[in-house]
């Protein structure tokens, strides 16, 4: 078995249900209906979630209720502001909520000064300011001085410059000197020393400088997701090491005099961390892998399971509040629901009564539209995104007419020669997988979608023979297959040669980076009819199916056949 190529991989911003094909090839949700995305307390009894199909509120030991004016999601973002009002970032929308009334649109895209799309919100400890942050090309901050009812442009991270898109907001405080500053994570990419960067405004957000030594070996990393501790001055910022794809986590606090690398368990690589709350000298983070939790901040290898009754569902959010006379309280938001614990409880207690069913949201349901970043692009065509590293390789290694659109965005499927699982991603022609476990450049691999569509069809290559040539008068080129014999003629060998992954960055394409992108031939050249209906000459390769077309124009006429889509539509997936 040929496998293949790539660079690092990107998380999508929705966060969908893992899907495995069944026996019979239909794809089932295996997470359960009621996923929550985004928590917020407002006070520590009143508790925000941010669901697919709106943002619902819970008093302490009551059912949840539904939040009018905001229908749709997900919801992306949260915060609470002094009063128990709430901010909620959907679809690049901005809605506030004012205690006792609905959701009302504060700003959205298309209107006079608002953002094409709000990458994050905050509010400072103590809910009296709040900000956000705009993505796209251009990092600007927005801030609001009255409960987010009205905003005004505060500034933008390097200088309002390009190429400065924002990932990431917070806001730090010092109650006893009321000092306050708000804190940007954005990226610099396609420019020497580009990489994370973090930047400070101490003045309202009206100027704005990088956080000294976040520079550094952090210059080839993704723009770091961020945290406050529950004292307001503390703040971690978590991102991917891009030349190993470690994940790191930084502390450094509001006088940033310095940042602090705190020591990560095992279990959380290579995926990193999703979440974090920190009180007290207790730090827990999220990671695909449930919940981990320390009580000695910065020290190696005091780190412990905490997702006990949890049942292995994906962790979206966490929540820190103060009860009194419980002390600490903590929420998280699951794949299928809320859980409650205060802190010191054996385990976790649902607290999910009356939270709705939002329907399944899967990889394939189309997501919402969002303004292009340079670590993000949607495709209108299909409805789906392409981002961080599985978008690096789709760029560097042939792009639409190779791979054509994304079919889905990323989530866990099983492989079904490995029966493993893999962050897997569906384009026309091909399936991208993510394997940690592989050294560069063999962390991403194509799937070998050619022989599985094959053996859909009820096909088996080996007893077919494989040495014909269709193009009289053109060069072959022979392969070993196993203890099978195929030869490649005249376009589809010209096609083969000149198409291939970048794995040694140099011009020109070698054999093996062909190898790499197509793999072998499994079949002769013969006429087929192809899924549109044409009986046009037909080749199978590993990865591919090539097609001569030799009445289009140049370089037209070899066209490679949407093996993802027939790969998808028996498992009752809609592909356009």
């Amino acid at each position: 078995m040929i496998r293949r190529i790539v660079m690092v991989f990107g998380s999508a911003l929705l966060l969908i249900s893992a899907l495995v094909p069944n026996a019979a090839g239909q794809v089932q949700a295996q997470s359960s209906p009621g996923e929550v995305f985004r928590l917020a307390g407002v006070n520590p009894g009143l508790v925000y979630a941010g669901m697919a199909c709106g943002v619902f509120q819970r008093e302490m030991h009551q059912p949840w209720t539904k939040v009018a004016g905001l229908d749709s999601g997900p919801v992306q973002d949260m915060v609470s502001l002094q009063g128990d009002a709430v901010l909620a970032v959907s679809g690049n929308t901005l809605y506030r909520r004012e205690p006792g009334g609905g959701f009302q649109v504060v700003m959205e895209p298309g209107n006079a000064g608002s953002p094409a799309v709000v990458t994050g919100v905050a509010a400072n400890p103590a809910g009296t300011r709040a900000y956000y942050v705009t993505g796209g090309s251009v990092a600007v901050v927005y801030r609001s001085d009255d409960g987010g009812r009205s905003w005004k442009a505060a500034g933008a991270p390097n200088g309002g410059t390009s190429e400065s898109y924002a990932t990431d907001i917070a806001v730090l405080a010092d109650r006893a000197t009321g000092q306050e500053a708000a804190l940007v994570s954005y990226g610099l990419p396609g420019r020497q020393g580009s990489g994370s960067r973090l930047s400070r405004s101490t003045d309202g957000g009206l100027t704005w400088s990088d956080v000294p030594g976040y520079t550094g070996d952090v210059a080839q990393s993704t723009a770091p997701l961020l945290f406050v501790d529950q004292n307001g001055s503390t703040f971690y910022a978590a991102h991917f090491h891009r030349p190993d794809m470690a994940p790191r986590l930084y502390r450094g606090d509001i006088g940033f005099g310095g940042l602090a690398e705190i020591p990560l368990p095992a279990e959380l690589k290579p995926n990193g961390i999703r979440r974090l709350v920190a009180y007290n000298n207790t730090m827990i983070v999220a990671g695909d892998v449930g919940l981990l939790i320390s009580r000695a901040l910065g020290a190696p290898n005091t780190w412990a399971r905490y997702d006990q009754n949890l049942g292995g569902r994906r962790i979206n959010d966490l929540l820190y509040t103060y009860r009194q006379p419980i002390g600490p309280f903590l929420y998280v938001a699951t794949s299928s629901g809320v859980f409650e614990r205060p802190d010191g409880h054996p385990q976790w207690d649902p607290a999910s009564e009356n939270l709705p069913s939002c329907g399944t949201v899967t990889p394939y349901t189309s997501i919402p539209p969002f303004q292009d970043t340079p670590e993000r692009r949607f495709f209108i065509q299909t409805g789906h995104s392409l981002s961080g590293g599985f978008k690096t390789f789709w760029e560097r290694n042939g792009g639409l007419p190779v791979f054509g659109y994304p079919l889905s965005e990323e989530f866990s499927e099983t492989n079904i020669d490995l029966r493993q699982d893999f962050t897997t991603q569906y384009f026309e022609r091909e399936r991208f997988e993510y394997h940690p476990e592989n050294s560069e450049p063999y962390r991403v691999l194509l799937g070998r979608l050619g022989d599985e569509v094959l053996r859909l069809r009820g096909r088996d290559w080996r007893n077919e023979g494989g040495t014909s040539n269709p193009f009289p008068g053109t060069t072959c080129e022979a392969f070993a297959v196993g203890s099978q014999r195929r030869t490649v003629c005249g376009p589809f060998l010209q096609y083969w040669r000149t198409h291939g992954l970048d794995l040694d960055r140099r011009p020109g394409v070698t054999f093996n980076e062909s190898l790499g992108l197509f793999g072998l031939p499994l079949t002769a050249p013969k006429v087929e009819q192809n899924p549109d209906g044409g009986q046009v000459w037909t080749q199978w390769f590993e990865r591919a199916r090539f097609e001569y077309h030799p009445q289009n124009p140049e370089p037209y006429k070899v066209l490679l056949g949407r093996l993802g889509a027939e790969v998808l539509r028996p498992r009752g997936v809609p592909v356009p």
